[in-house]
């Protein structure tokens, strides 16, 4: 039984978060925008208002102010669209990770695993846990 966020090797979205890294499964990624002068609870996409997802309080993270270059990740499945936007506070690149950097030992109750990014580990986020707290 394989859920589609769940981890394996692949591409992952790397973004930042009170400085420091994270992964999202970049298959869950349907596009992004600049944050800077949209609303931090609802954004406009293609006409439809979505609900916006801020991870640093349920990360226990510090939240930064938006700035120039905080985004919202849209989140969803190409053919229904976007089902919530997560805040990020930058966005760094894609990430090609095979099976080998990848291992089911999240190191908090909101990552899925963790992908190896050069020396470090960092946690994959699951997606679904984050938008339902």
């Amino acid at each position: 039984m394989n859920r589609a966020s769940e981890p394996s090797a692949g591409e992952y979205l790397v973004l930042r978060l009170a400085g420091r890294e994270y992964a999202i499964p970049a298959t869950r990624v349907l596009g992004m925008m600049q944050a800077r002068g949209l609303g931090l609870k609802r954004a406009r996409v293609d006409g439809r208002e979505v609900r916006v997802v801020a991870p640093h309080g349920p990360l226990r993270l510090r939240a930064r102010p938006v700035s120039a270059r905080s985004c919202l990740v849209l989140i969803g499945a190409p053919e229904a669209g976007p089902d919530f936007a997560l805040l990020a506070d930058s966005v760094s690149r894609v990430e090609r990770i095979p099976i080998h950097r990848t291992r089911l030992e999240p190191a908090n109750e909101f990552a899925l695993a963790q992908i190896r990014l050069g020396e470090k580990w960092r946690d994959v986020l699951d997606l679904d846990k984050l938008a339902a707290a």
